[in-house]
């Protein structure tokens, strides 16, 4: 990984290696869950190397069927259903992360759920995510963010879809020298194609 500072200054690659083990139990043809875990060892030349650790825990609920595809199987469609979907979904994790002043390597805790809520050609999705820095006895810094999406997708026909919502966030930084807390809103439109998996 290389990093470029303000001024076009470069700082030290920094070279990362890790292995993980993951184990997936489907509970239900709508529900399953997912248990990861691994270490990484990363750094560079200036700050020297650690160990990291990684590990996530997932979980996923859909209304409809979910498909069990096996890994190199041909795409297949939508699954069958009826009437409303409801799919949710959330996943908690630590992982080495890159330090946005230093370019050191930290360790990072993410917490994110989320939730589509689907009636014919219209999905109504909502995101809550935060992060934050955790057991870096390396650095000083803190750093906090928090993100939040309220969206709606119309799916104007089978291959041309418009987009619109709203997006809020939060962060809050302080390495002893520098102190910042931020909080923005945005809005979106926007639209997507989406060709036939036979003409991609």
């Amino acid at each position: 990984i290389s990093t470029t500072f303000q001024d076009d200054r470069d700082g030290a690659t920094i070279y990362r290696a890790e292995a993980t083990q993951a184990w997936r139990h489907y509970w239900s043809n709508g529900f399953w869950t997912e248990v990861m875990g691994g270490g990484s060892i990363g750094g560079d030349e200036i700050n020297g190397f650690s160990v990291f650790s990684l590990a996530h825990i997932s979980a996923l609920y859909d209304t409809y069927p979910l498909p069990r595809i096996a890994p190199g199987a041909p795409v297949i469609g939508a699954p069958d259903g009826h009437g409303p979907r409801i799919q949710l979904g959330f996943i908690a994790k630590v992982q080495p992360w890159i330090d946005l002043f230093s370019g050191d390597l930290e360790q990072r805790a993410v917490v994110s759920a989320g939730m589509n809520y689907i009636v014919d050609r219209v999905t109504l999705r909502a995101q809550l995510s935060t992060a934050r820095v955790i057991n870096t006895p390396r650095s000083v810094a803190q750093y906090q963010i928090v993100f939040s999406d309220l969206g709606a997708r119309l799916q104007i026909t089978p291959i041309f879809a418009a987009d619109a919502g709203v997006r809020l966030g939060y962060q809050d930084f302080n390495n002893a020298v520098r102190f910042n807390e931020l909080s923005q809103i945005q809005g979106y439109v926007g639209l997507g194609f989406t060709p036939p998996h036979a003409r991609f």
